[in-house]
C-alpha cells in the first residue's frame, strides 16, 4: 500500500472555467456529462491547472465522457512544463479527433492502446555513438537493433550516427585503446 494523497472534489474539468449542469448520458451507471449551455448550473467547471494547483503529476488519466480534448487544453501549461504520461479515453464526440494531433504537437507519442484507451508519453531523443571492433556485424548490429526496438517500444526517437567515426583509427592493445 502507498500513502498517496487523494483529493476529491465536485467539479468538472474543461479548457475554461465556468459552471454547468450534470446530464445523465445513459448506458453505464456512471456515465454523466456536463451541459455548458446554461451558465447557472450547480457544477463548477475548472481547468486542470486550477485543479492541480502546485502539484506536479507524473501521470494524467482522463475518462471524462467527451470532455477529454477540452480537459487536455485546460492542462496545456502543466503538460508542456512537466511532461507527464497521459492515459486518455478517445471515443466521444467530434473533438476526439483533435486529441492525437494535439498531443503529437505537444511532443508526445502513443505507445499503447486498448479498446478506447491510449497511453501517450513524451517523445525523447537519445543520441548514441556506437564504437565497435571490426566484428561489428557479428555483435554490434544486434545491440543497435535491440536499442532501436527498445526505443520504439517506449516511444523514444532513435537516431544512429553510423558515420560519426568514419576515418577514425583505433589501435587495441592489451589493456588500452589509443584513438588517433
Amino acid at each position: 500500500a502507498t500513502n498517496l494523497p487523494v483529493v476529491t472534489m465536485h467539479a468538472a474539468i474543461s479548457s475554461t472555467p465556468g459552471k454547468g449542469s450534470e446530464v445523465r448520458t445513459g448506458g453505464q451507471s456512471g456515465a454523466w456529462t456536463i451541459d455548458t449551455s446554461s451558465k447557472d448550473g450547480n457544477v463548477p467547471i475548472l481547468t486542470g491547472s486550477q485543479i492541480l494547483g502546485s502539484r506536479v503529476p507524473c501521470l494524467i488519466h482522463l475518462d471524462v465522457e467527451g470532455f477529454e480534448y477540452k480537459a487536455l487544453l485546460g492542462l496545456g501549461d502543466v503538460i508542456k512544463k512537466h511532461k507527464p504520461a497521459i492515459m486518455v479515453e478517445i471515443k466521444h464526440g467530434d473533438e476526439s479527433c483533435n486529441i492525437h494531433p494535439w498531443l503529437e504537437s505537444a511532443g508526445y507519442v502513443k505507445i499503447w492502446s486498448g479498446e478506447h484507451n491510449f497511453l501517450f508519453v513524451p517523445k525523447m531523443t537519445f543520441h548514441i555513438l556506437v564504437v565497435c571492433t571490426p566484428n561489428y556485424m557479428r555483435f554490434g548490429k544486434h545491440g543497435v537493433d535491440a536499442l532501436r526496438a527498445y526505443s520504439r517500444m517506449h516511444g523514444y526517437e532513435f537516431t544512429l550516427y553510423n558515420k560519426a567515426i568514419e576515418g577514425l583509427h583505433v589501435n587495441f592493445t592489451k589493456n588500452e585503446a589509443v584513438i588517433k
